[in-house]
């Protein structure tokens, strides 16, 4: 199967974590817990299968891996849809708002430290 295309259009590779399920739409995460010994892993759906009524799953040789499987070819697992945590951005100036000052190098010029007039003085802005 290893260079051949799967049902979704892209390239099969056995070192890509990617899985064939029968439902779950292209791209999909999930994750993906052999039962016998707790190890996870997040693959991506990439292709429909398997077809076999006893299986749920089809996962790529490095997948299998990861959860530690190859030797015995099949095993229990548990699939769960995986949604990754978003971080929100923040600016540093929201978290605090004298971060220029502690950032700025002393006696530098600073635009923001000038004069009214634009003559551009030095200021020493470390306290």
């Amino acid at each position: 199967m290893h260079g051949r295309n799967t049902a979704s259009g892209i390239r099969y590779h056995n070192d890509s974590l990617t899985c064939a399920h029968r439902t779950y739409p292209f791209g999909t995460l999930l994750k993906v817990r052999n039962k016998k010994n707790d190890r996870e892993v997040i693959v991506t759906v990439t292709d429909r299968g398997p077809f076999g009524r006893r299986f749920i799953i089809d996962l790529s040789y490095s997948a299998a891996k990861e959860i530690d499987m190859l030797r015995e070819g099949i095993a229990n697992v548990e699939v769960s849809l995986y949604t990754p945590i978003e971080v929100p951005f923040r600016v540093e100036e929201d978290l605090n708002p004298h971060w220029e000052e502690k950032m700025a190098i002393p006696n530098a010029v600073c635009p923001d430290a000038m004069d009214p007039k634009g003559s551009g003085t030095k200021t020493n802005l470390s306290k």
